[in-house]
This record gives C-alpha cells, sequence and structure tokens, in this order.
C-alpha cells in the first residue's frame, strides 16, 4: 500500500493544483492567426499571433526573447484592418521560438476591442 502511495502523490499533486484558481487561465483563448509587432528596447520585431485572450497572447517569432522580457505590441486584426498596442511581459516559452506574453497594461477600448475581433473566432482548447 506504501508504494502505491508514493506512486499514486503525484497524480494527486497534479490534480490538486490542477483545481487552484492561481493556475488555471483566467480568460478563453482564441485561435488568430495575424501578424504582431514586437518592441523591446529599441528593436522591433514581427511575429506571428498563435492565440490571444483578454489577457494575453502566444506568438511565434524568429527573433530570441527571454522570461520576463517586457515588451510593446501592435497587434493587427483578424481582417488587417485595424491595430491595437499593448504592453505584456514574456511568461513563458518553448525552444521553437514559442512565446507567451501577459498583457500587462491594457486599455478597456483595447480590450473591448479583442472581445469583437474574437467574437468569430475559433475558441484554443
Amino acid at each position: 500500500i506504501l508504494v502505491l502511495a508514493i506512486l499514486a502523490a503525484p497524480l494527486v499533486l497534479a490534480f490538486i493544483l490542477n483545481k487552484n484558481p492561481k493556475n488555471q487561465r483566467r480568460f478563453e483563448r482564441f485561435y488568430m492567426p495575424t501578424q504582431v509587432q514586437i518592441s523591446l528596447g529599441s528593436s522591433e520585431y514581427l511575429g506571428q499571433v498563435g492565440t490571444i485572450s483578454l489577457g494575453g497572447l502566444s506568438f511565434n517569432s524568429n527573433a530570441i526573447f527571454k522570461l520576463g522580457n517586457p515588451v510593446n505590441m501592435k497587434i493587427s486584426s483578424p481582417d488587417g484592418k485595424d491595430t491595437i498596442q499593448v504592453s505584456g511581459q514574456v511568461v513563458w516559452m518553448s525552444n521553437t521560438q514559442n512565446y507567451g506574453v501577459k498583457f500587462t497594461q491594457t486599455e478597456e477600448q483595447t480590450l473591448i476591442k479583442i472581445y469583437d475581433w474574437t467574437q468569430n473566432l475559433k475558441k484554443a482548447i
């Protein structure tokens, strides 16, 4: 029984952490294949948005960013006719140059635009 408890402990811990609201997403994510212009200091980079929510976005870029980098982004609407500007911080990354940014300063008008843009987009899993 002790061996079974030891083997089951990681699963139980994962289940408990998954139920913790701190570890769950606050906003629904949507697939939004559009362009993003990223400013880091005085450098400008282009990227491709993967998903977006009211709290942040994921993007792919050939540029190299580090965890914690503060970034300013200019995001194109799904139809390319409009843009928004947001500030954020890189909060995750993968070795395939995929990054996640949490918005740090987002005006209400910007959130309204993101909400409007995502109404006809497919929800991300």
